[in-house]
């Protein structure tokens, strides 16, 4: 029988697991608002179109802790430990990646707790509490990310192919099939020391192009939700540390693209094929 189980990773390092024998997941529940408003379009004689902007989703976690001691006092004392264990680690406006495991896949979102833990009923070792979350993205997302590689040969030979691939395979040309219903902005991650490599969407004609190369060891990230493009270094010791914002090495006709429903036909261009990966676009489902 699949157990499903809640991981809360914050920002400020602690980790509450439930789904382990002190903490237990008993309910995530979530909601998600729509508001309709309606503005008059400048220069059309005050005829009203109509933006919907999605709410912030609230989500409430509920769980069980469980206390242990060899008496009622150790008990006592112990529960008050994982009290304050919670408290630590959900405190108000702190950010952090809330992880729910599901027998039908496993989710994700970025959210903050909106106030402390509330603790209610007490049943012997166990008692319950309610975490309050808000989130600032309008939906949960998968927690397998989906990455398409572009760039670099495939046995000595060129494919001008449009292959599509989750991993293994590197081409200047991917079809990528987005048949979730919405629009998913991606994310460009570039390598190459070329300047003016060009990631598009040919698909919808949209495109963003850099103007200066990078250096070895870097890599820039190009986040099309979030509108920021920064430069990354990598340390000795593999991992890639964020150095700068470059928003300003992107070209002017330069935009931020989504995968639209349907396929979507990306090619990278201006850049040679060759044994090292250029590009990777890299995104996850919303659920």
């Amino acid at each position: 029988m699949f157990m499903r189980t809640a991981t809360w990773q914050s920002d400020n390092g602690f980790t509450i697991h439930l789904g382990s024998p002190t903490y237990v997941l008993d309910n995530i529940t979530d909601s998600l608002s729509g508001e309709a408003q309606p503005i008059k379009a400048p220069g059309q004689d005050g005829a009203t179109t109509y933006t919907v902007s999605l709410g912030q989703p609230r989500i409430t976690v509920s769980g069980y802790l469980t206390a242990a001691g060899a008496d009622l006092d150790a008990v006592r004392m112990n529960r008050y430990q994982l009290e304050d264990e919670l408290r630590r680690a959900f405190m108000p406006n702190r950010f952090g990646l809330l992880t729910d495991n599901r027998p039908n896949g496993s989710r994700r979102i970025r959210c903050r707790p909106l106030e402390l833990p509330s603790f209610g009923n007490r049943m012997q070792h166990m008692e319950r509490f309610f975490v309050d979350f808000v989130s600032d993205d309008a939906r949960w997302e998968a927690v397998d990310e989906t990455i398409t590689e572009l760039g670099r040969e495939v046995g000595g030979f060129r494919f001008p192919l449009v292959l599509s691939t989750r991993m293994g395979f590197y081409t200047k040309k991917a079809r990528i099939t987005n048949d979730t219903g919405e629009d998913i902005y991606p994310i460009i991650e570039i390598y190459s020391a070329s300047a003016f490599v060009t990631v598009a969407n040919d698909t919808t004609g949209k495109k963003v192009q850099i103007t200066r190369p990078i250096l070895d060891g870097q890599k820039m990230v190009i986040d099309c939700e979030h509108t920021t493009v920064d430069i990354f270094q990598q340390s000795t010791d593999g991992a890639w540390e964020l150095l700068s914002d470059v928003s300003m090495w992107l070209t002017f006709d330069s935009e931020y693209w989504p995968l639209i429903q349907g396929e979507n036909n990306i090619t990278l261009q201006n850049e040679q094929v060759g044994e090292s990966l250029v590009a990777t676009i890299r995104y996850r489902e919303p659920v």
